[in-house]
């Protein structure tokens, strides 16, 4: 089993074709289905479904992406650092973010910072708290700016100045119009969306402002089909992505 391997094999996974893989690769569909069919010989597994339409990842396949996608990305990472050094810069930050950082990256000091040393490039990795955080620990990552909470144990922490809770509501609920700031007695009555990671906050706020909100979804993430949810269906939503701090983190 060799890298080139494993490239071939997540573009074939990721794809869902022979054909658009090999496009995608730049190379001829004949070797591609080759080097594929080599890896599972080598592995004794069967990588793939095939089907009339394309091919699907088995559990043995399935099990192999997320090895394969480290052991890409280690190596990407190995040959930026050294080709950078072959050229003169010392160094590359990898650094990872969640979706909701807009807010406080890229900052000043950072700009700044970067301004003083040109020799030194970013790459930015963007993905959820718990997804940066497996980075961080498998060494994909220098440092990462997530949301808690989390555990933080093994890590260096620094804090950014906690950020206040938004609640994001359609424009029919017109009363709340011209206010800049809710009462947790002002959601009583509200069908709301809350984040599941905030489940413990949220029910400690509630349950402290004498309130029983009425929940009628709990996301995993703060999706594009919450959002979709408040526009077709008009409800509102408590945002508890922005109730806690962001932090800056590193192994």
């Amino acid at each position: 089993m060799n890298l080139k391997q494993l490239q071939y094999f997540l573009a074939v996974a990721e794809e869902g074709q022979m054909t658009a893989a090999a496009k995608r690769l730049h190379v001829a569909q004949p070797p591609l289905s080759y080097q594929i069919k080599q890896l599972e010989l080598e592995l004794g597994v069967t990588l793939f479904n095939r089907l009339p339409q394309g091919v699907t990842v088995t559990e043995a396949g399935k099990l192999l992406v997320g090895y394969a996608q480290q052991l890409t990305q280690l190596s990407a990472t190995a040959e930026n650092k050294v080709r950078a050094l072959a050229h003169g810069v010392t160094g590359t930050i990898n650094l990872g973010t969640v979706s909701s950082s807009a807010g406080v990256m890229p900052n000043t000091a950072l700009l700044k910072w970067l301004g003083q040393h040109p020799d030194v490039q970013l790459a930015i990795t963007e993905g959820n708290t718990y997804e940066l955080l497996d980075d961080l620990h498998k060494r994909l990552l220098d440092v990462a700016v997530l949301r808690t909470p989390f555990n933080a144990q093994h890590l260096v922490c620094r804090y950014f100045p906690a950020e206040r809770m938004a609640a994001v509501i359609p424009k029919r609920y017109s009363r709340f119009e011209k206010r800049r700031q809710l009462q947790l007695s002002d959601l009583a009555t509200l069908p709301l969306i809350k984040y599941r990671r905030f489940n413990e906050l949220f029910h400690v706020a509630f349950l402290e402002a004498s309130v029983t909100p009425t929940y009628i979804m709990t996301c995993d993430d703060v999706s594009r089909r919450c959002t979709g949810l408040i526009t077709n269906w008009e409800w509102p939503w408590c945002h508890g992505h922005w109730l806690k701090p962001m932090t800056v983190v590193t192994c």
